[in-house]
């Protein structure tokens, strides 16, 4: 018995297989691919005394004595019901960082001007921005 394809009939079969195996992998991964950049509760930074710097040592933000003064930041949000979010810092401090938290797949997480901005692929849930914004007191 031979079978005989035409074509155009193999590259839909090809294409619905294609989909097919990103589908199973979405599936198999689970919900660890919602979010990307750093969710706000993740971002766990020291309260400095007077007199004293943030840094980072190694992995680690640890506060350290500094003549210059003491490094103050607070994390920033803004939530949409889009599919786009932006947060911006005060103009008094510098966005030193952010992430995002969307329902679906981020295409863009990205400092943007004095702030962050934040893509994901739809609207569906909202999308979460957070700046992390720091000023020298």
């Amino acid at each position: 018995m031979k079978i005989e394809i035409e074509d155009r009939y193999l590259w839909l079969f090809l294409a619905v297989l294609i989909f097919l195996i990103g589908a199973s992998y979405v599936m198999a991964i689970g919900e660890n691919y919602l979010v990307h950049g750093h969710d706000q509760d993740e971002i766990n930074l020291p309260a400095c005394s007077s007199g004293q710097v943030l840094k980072r040592v190694g992995s680690v933000w640890s506060c350290q004595n500094d003549n210059k003064g003491t490094l103050d930041c607070v994390v920033s949000t803004s939530t949409s019901s889009g599919s786009t979010a932006s947060v911006s810092c005060a103009s008094s401090r510098v966005v030193t960082g952010g992430g995002c938290d969307c329902n679906t797949l981020v295409h863009i997480t990205r400092r943007s001007g004095n702030g962050w901005y934040c893509a994901c692929s739809t609207g569906a849930g909202g999308v979460t921005a957070y700046a992390v914004c720091c000023m020298n007191s």
